[in-house]
């Protein structure tokens, strides 16, 4: 293509891009209030009991950066590493939490008492 008409081409006038914003709802469900709704939690056990999606589970857990070695060994490295681990930690815990009724859950109350040596 000779220059010029490459040139024409590229500094023509052209249409405007169209862009069209596509608005969804955001869901702030918590965990917590996830866990008060019985059939939400049937949901959530529906889904577990998926032996395709069982394997999905795994299949991630397998992937956790806690796996894998750090390659440098400075402290920003070993922050980063420790931070997505924790992450990637906190939200397979959060599904499987998302099975468990809210009032399942026992609280630990400190009694300070001595330690007994048994």
């Amino acid at each position: 293509m000779p220059l010029a008409k490459y040139l024409l081409t590229m500094f023509s006038k052209r249409e405007p891009a169209r862009i069209e914003v596509i608005r969804c709802e955001s869901n702030e469900l918590r965990l917590d209030e996830w866990r008060k709704h019985d059939e939400l939690i049937r949901l959530a056990e529906s889904v577990w009991v998926n032996q395709d999606f069982r394997l999905m589970i795994q299949v991630a857990q397998n992937e956790s950066p806690a796996n894998f070695a750090i390659l440098s060994g400075n402290l920003e490295d070993r922050a980063i590493q420790q931070a997505r681990s924790e992450g990637f930690n906190l939200f397979l815990a959060t599904l499987k939490t998302m099975r468990v009724p809210a009032d399942k859950i026992e609280t630990l109350e400190t009694t300070y008492e001595p330690e007994t040596q048994d």
